[in-house]
This record gives structure tokens, C-alpha cells and sequence, in this order.
């Protein structure tokens, strides 16, 4: 009951862009597979090679939905090192085991791209995954390996309570092996426990952590690939809390329990009220609070002067106007965001989108007179060519259109 409650809280929070219909939402499921079926062979199931190559397929699956789905598969193989360093397993083990992970891995990534080859233009796919990517991960534009743990701040308010369960859970088999005493025994099963579980766990989570805080731009939801094993951790974290209690012979809990229980309640009423909101935009707001009459009136006008069969392009990021409008986008392009995201490498994106709109001429286009100087989705880029070719072929908004409105002259 304990790990359902944490999961649904903090595997659904929006701003990780998680429990939506995004990447994200996905690559937390073959993470939390991929660790489950690599787990299956550390506790005796003989189907060992089936569940490594499995295991393997769900972590290639993770990276084809997200660049940093990674997390998993680091801890898979570290873990599988750590096991041989401790001697549980041969050289020659070590090496069959990671050969049946990395061909289910590639399995997986050699899948999606024969589907993306079968159905895609080769040049435009290999930009679009390869391309892009190179300049949106160079370093010093949108990522270091140096990654910035002041960084960190930025989630405690939202994941505090895992974060301290899962440290805890960690800190403490370094705790009391170093200041002595007698190890505690687990009252369910001594033994049964996985060799290395916990070596397991400590890698997931710090690559999580790592690959989080590298991620592009230092944009908020590449946490999400931290946040399945920092819920695992924070589980065990409260078993390990209550299991304490009980071993304390009192009619009544003990302090430290009780304590613990109030913190833990105080620390859900974010993440709680953060969910309630979310789901109050999505499944209440969205039906009973009135739309904003300025965007409604731009919609209304873009269908006015654009039929169904002409296209139109919004500078920006605004793919909701397209579906309430109704109309399709001129370009490939869905607005000037990726350009804007790479700074100064962004410019022969931008002027790719220069020439295609150029060739493309749309009926409509929606960019404010001062877009090109304040937006950060174009800001730092040469925009003349446009902004002159625009003002030659388009008519100016006027009082009867939104001043972010033009349309082609003939």
C-alpha cells in the first residue's frame, strides 16, 4: 500500500512530464522492467538468459523513447562488475551475461531504427535523430559532464521526502558499518535478499541522478529518469522506518516512529497539491472554466481567413492553435523552438525554416511584431530575411485581426 501511494504521487508528477502522454511517462516503464527482469536472475529463476536478453530489450526500448534513458542499463552492468569483483560470478560468466543484455539492448535499437528507415526519408531521420541531437548535447549549449549539483535545489521541494528516505536507506549499511554493531537481521526471510541488491539500487539511483543533472539544457523533466529508483529506495526507506518501531517491545510506537510518520505526511502535502492541480487543469478546469477569449478570438480568425485546405505556420511553440484551428503546418517544422533551444547553432535551423516558409507561403502566419527581438525561441539569431520577406508578402494586422495575425496579400 506504502509503494503504491509514493508511486502514484511521484511517478505522476507533471513537471517531470510523467503520467502523461509524453516520452517520459514511457521510459519510466521499461526502466522499472528492465530492473525487474534483471532482478529475476539474482533470485534463482532458471529462465537466466531469457530474462538477461529481455532485460536488455526493455533498457534499448528506454532509449529509443529518451536520450537519457540510460540509468537502468548503467546499473545492470555495474552491478554485474560488482558481482564479479565480489566473486559470485567468473570472468567468463560476466562476459556471457553481458552479452545477452547488450543483444537484447541492441535488439531493441536496431528494431526502431529498421521501422524509422521503413517508413522515413534516411537523410531526414539521421537529422532528426543523429543531427539534431549532436548540437543539442555539445557541450557549453546544452549539457556538460560536469553536471551541476546546485542543480539539485531545484527538486527538493517536490521529491524531499524520497530523496531523504532513499538517502537513508542508503547511508545506513555505511552507517553501521563503520560505527560497529550488530547487524540488523530482516524478520521476513534472512538470505533471501539478492546478492548485491542494494550495490544494484545505489548505481541505479546515481546514474539516474547523474544522467538527470547532464541532461540537455538543465530542463526540469530529465529528472524523471531518477525518480524509479528514488521510489524504490524511499519504499524500502519506510519499511526499514516501521520495522524499527516494531522491534521497539513497547505498547506504544516510539518516538522516532512517531516522528517520522508526521514528517512524512507533512512532506506528501506538496507533491499531494501539486497532483490535485494538475488533475484540476486537466479533468475540471479544462471543461468549466472559460477559455481565454484573446486566444479563441485568433483561433476564429485563423479559420476566417484560412480554409481547410491552406496551411499555416505559428513562429513559437503553440501546437494547440494548429488543432483548435484546424489547420495543417506549412513546414515539417512545428514553430522556431529547436532553433531557439540551440543559441547560436540554431541559425541554419532557423534559416531552414526561413526557406521552406519562403517556398511553403502560407495563407496565414501568427508572430507578434516583437517576436524576433524578445522571444527566447528566436533569441540571438539573424532574422531579417524573414521579418522582411514577411512585411513584402503579408498584409499587417489591423483592427479587425489579432496584432499577431498576418495574412498573404493575394
Amino acid at each position: 500500500g506504502i509503494a503504491a501511494v509514493l508511486a502514484s504521487l511521484y511517478l505522476n508528477l507533471w513537471p517531470y512530464h510523467v503520467g502523461c502522454n509524453r516520452p517520459n511517462t514511457y521510459f519510466v516503464v521499461t526502466e522499472l522492467a528492465c530492473f525487474a527482469l534483471y532482478g529475476l536472475t539474482l533470485t534463482g529463476t532458471k529462465r537466466v538468459r531469457l530474462a538477461l536478453w529481455s532485460s536488455g530489450l526493455c533498457a534499448g526500448a528506454g532509449l529509443c523513447l529518451h536520450q537519457t534513458a540510460l540509468a537502468a542499463a548503467a546499473a545492470v552492468v555495474l552491478h554485474t562488475l560488482y558481482l564479479w569483483a565480489g566473486r559470485s560470478l567468473v570472468f567468463r560468466e560476466v562476459l556471457a551475461r553481458l552479452a545477452l543484455f547488450a543483444g537484447g539492448w541492441l535488439t531493441a535499437v536496431a528494431a526502431a531504427t529498421a521501422a524509422i528507415l521503413w517508413t522515413s526519408d534516411p537523410a531526414l531521420a539521421w537529422y532528426a535523430v543523429v543531427g539534431f541531437n549532436r548540437w543539442y548535447f555539445l557541450p557549453g549549449v546544452g549539457s556538460s559532464l560536469i553536471p551541476p549539483f546546485f542543480a539539485l535545489e531545484l527538486h527538493l521541494r517536490v521529491l524531499g521526502l524520497p530523496a531523504i528516505l532513499a538517502s537513508a536507506t542508503l547511508l545506513q549499511p555505511l552507517l553501521r558499518r563503520f560505527l560497529g554493531g550488530v547487524p540488523e537481521q530482516d524478520d521476513d526471510a534472512v538470505g533471501a535478499r539478492p546478492p548485491g541488491l542494494l550495490m544494484l539500487l545505489w548505481a541505479w539511483m546515481l546514474a539516474g541522478v547523474y544522467l538527470a543533472l547532464i541532461g540537455p539544457h538543465r530542463r526540469l523533466p530529465y529528472f524523471g529518469i531518477a525518480l524509479p529508483p528514488l521510489v524504490m529506495l524511499s519504499v524500502h526507506g519506510v519499511y526499514l522506518l516501521l520495522r524499527s518501531g516494531r522491534r521497539i517491545r513497547q505498547t506504544q510506537p516510539g518516538y522516532h516512529v512517531v516522528v517520522g510518520v508526521l514528517w512524512f505526511g507533512f512532506m506528501m502535502i506538496f507533491p499531494l497539491h501539486e497532483q490535485m492541480v494538475e488533475a484540476g487543469k486537466q479533468y475540471y478546469h479544462r471543461f468549466v472554466e472559460a477559455p481565454d477569449p484573446a486566444y479563441l478570438a485568433t483561433v476564429a480568425t485563423v479559420r476566417r481567413y484560412a480554409g481547410p485546405d491552406d496551411s499555416i505556420f505559428v513562429f513559437g511553440y503553440d501546437p494547440k492553435l494548429y488543432w483548435d484551428a484546424d489547420r495543417p503546418s506549412a513546414i515539417r517544422y512545428i514553430g522556431t523552438e529547436k532553433a531557439g533551444q540551440l543559441g547560436a547553432y540554431g541559425q541554419p535551423v532557423f534559416d531552414e525554416v526561413t526557406g521552406l516558409l519562403m517556398a511553403a507561403r502560407p495563407k496565414v502566419i501568427i508572430v507578434s511584431p516583437e517576436h524576433f527581438r524578445r522571444s527566447p525561441f528566436v533569441a540571438g539569431l539573424d532574422t531579417s530575411q524573414i521579418e522582411a520577406w514577411i512585411r513584402s508578402h503579408y498584409d499587417p494586422p489591423d483592427e479587425e485581426r489579432p496584432n499577431d495575425l498576418w495574412v498573404r496579400q493575394d
